[in-house]
């Protein structure tokens, strides 16, 4: 692995660093940093890039920069990631933001590099806000100091590093949807009886609802129905009992709710395929 350190400062900086991974493995990764870049300025700047070759990642610690990508536009400020996909043609400037700021910038390539974007959805021009603007910052610069070490050995840390950081934009830009406090009060009841007769309708008339909107909300959030829901969480208390207890197959069946050990049993092997006694004799052996 290679590197580089500019040694006099670009006209207009006051701080300027940046460091190349020049890679000589046997084999192309499937992605990987191919320069971090540190810089501050104080005087306005303008650049265009009309084929960008690279997927940039771009923090401001301090200042801010108004970047453009086709018809989209955004004044990119501090505790904020700028997401530039590779092939986007783009520009930036800072002549109408004040001139004044310090950016770091991590340029991704690799021939893997358009599938992980597309399937983590980063595969477009775009810009979220940070839930944590130090650690990102952080991190970057870690990732800058092990470029710069120029050390083949660094390679899996700056790999992990950089997918850490891939995965976590990921999650901003497709966050999980949040849980309606309904159905999370619906799920904490179900959960709480799962042995009660007639949990259904107890549970409607608990929270003040009817049965079919609780079916909506279990569909619309969780993709199967109250009913469907409590059987899962049944099977897997089953599991646990299973394996971590002595309670007989009888005392596990009436522990949660089953009439009989013969219904039990057969709903168990519908889950896991095999019989409750047959699942106990192949668990492992605790020492």
């Amino acid at each position: 692995m290679a590197n580089r350190r500019s040694v006099s400062l670009p006209d207009g900086c006051t701080s300027f660093q940046v460091h190349y991974w020049n890679r000589k493995l046997s084999q192309e990764l499937p992605f990987y940093v191919y320069c971090f870049e540190e810089t501050a300025r104080t005087l306005p700047r303008g650049f265009r890039c009309s084929c960008n070759p690279f997927l940039l990642l771009v923090v401001l610690e301090s200042g801010a920069l108004r970047y453009t990508a086709g018809a989209r536009s955004h004044t990119l400020v501090p505790g904020e990631i700028l997401i530039v996909p590779r092939s986007v043609e783009y520009a930036f400037e800072s002549f109408s933001t004040g001139g004044a700021y310090r950016k770091l910038v991590l340029e991704m390539r690799g021939g893997g590099l358009e599938l992980l974007t597309e399937s983590l959805r980063l595969n477009r021009f775009s810009c979220y806000p940070l839930p944590d603007p130090g650690r990102t910052i952080r991190e970057f610069r870690r990732i800058g100091s092990l470029l710069a070490g120029g050390r083949t050995a660094d390679v899996p840390r700056i790999m992990g590093k950089a997918q850490e950081l891939l995965v976590t934009f990921s999650m901003l830009a497709c966050p999980a949807p949040e849980r309606p406090a309904l159905l999370q009060r619906a799920q904490a009841f179900l959960e709480s009886n799962l042995a009660m007769p007639g949990v259904l309708a107890k549970m409607a008339r608990e929270l003040h609802v009817s049965r079919s909107t609780l079916g909506r909300l279990f569909r619309e959030h969780l993709g199967c129905s109250p009913m469907e829901y409590r059987f899962r969480r049944r099977m897997e208390s089953a599991e646990y009992l299973l394996k971590n207890t002595d309670c007989s197959v009888k005392e596990t069946a009436f522990r949660l709710g089953y009439c009989n050990q013969f219904h039990f049993s057969s709903e168990f092997k519908r889950w896991k395929g095999c019989s409750p006694a047959e699942y106990r004799k192949n668990r492992p052996e605790v020492i």
